[in-house]
């Protein structure tokens, strides 16, 4: 991919990690090794590994950005997504830590930690109604965020306007920071429960 794209432009200035999986929802004791190892495979080792491959580029040719796409379950964990937060958290600090290595050679790194977004990994619960309902209930602006909103910030971040901004992540959940959602294992619980009640 690297080598591609330096082939393609001549150099690679900017990196957005984006990729991230979710295959299942699952409590702790439920989690099989090979689910495990599939999340922290893409959303982890995969963000290194990429990390990696165009930092050597950027240090070769004097600078660059990566900007990792993190979440906001890093920060906050929730029941039912252990490996995909442990997975976020983890590419939160080796933003920090790669920042700290790389400065000297004038690579930014920086990460986003979305919230609940109306598109990527979401798009097959958006016609559920109840869900996003819910869901929106664990958001102080009580909607879900739109992609467009995270593009911004990622744009934000390559751009020089963003030249002091390094090692950091930002957050853009609406407010879901720290505003005691319910629990999203107990707000479908409380939903199943209300539909099998409703005549």
């Amino acid at each position: 991919m690297v080598e591609e794209a330096v082939n393609t432009f001549g150099r690679i200035d900017i990196l957005v990690n984006n990729a991230g999986v979710n295959p299942f929802i699952l409590e702790a004791e439920k989690i099989k090794e090979e689910g495990w190892d599939q999340v922290i495979d893409v959303n982890l080792k995969g963000v290194f590994l990429c990390c990696q491959a165009a930092g050597k580029k950027m240090i070769e040719q004097g600078g660059g950005k990566i900007i990792n796409i993190s979440s906001a379950a890093g920060f906050l964990g929730e029941q039912g997504f252990l490996p995909y937060s442990v997975s976020k958290a983890g590419v939160m600090m080796l933003t920090r830590v790669l920042a700290y290595e790389w400065s000297k050679h004038h690579v930014i790194v920086n990460a986003i930690a979305p919230g609940l977004i109306a598109g990527g990994m979401n798009t097959p619960i958006l016609n559920k109604e109840i869900l996003v309902s819910g869901l929106t209930q664990q958001v102080p602006l009580k909607r879900l965020g739109k992609p467009e909103e995270i593009v911004k910030i990622a744009l934000f971040l390559a751009s020089e306007e963003s030249s002091y901004i390094n090692g950091t992540t930002i957050v853009a959940d609406g407010g879901m920071t720290g505003y005691h959602p319910v629990g999203f294992l107990d707000l479908v619980s409380g939903m199943m429960k209300k539909k099998s009640s409703t005549p």
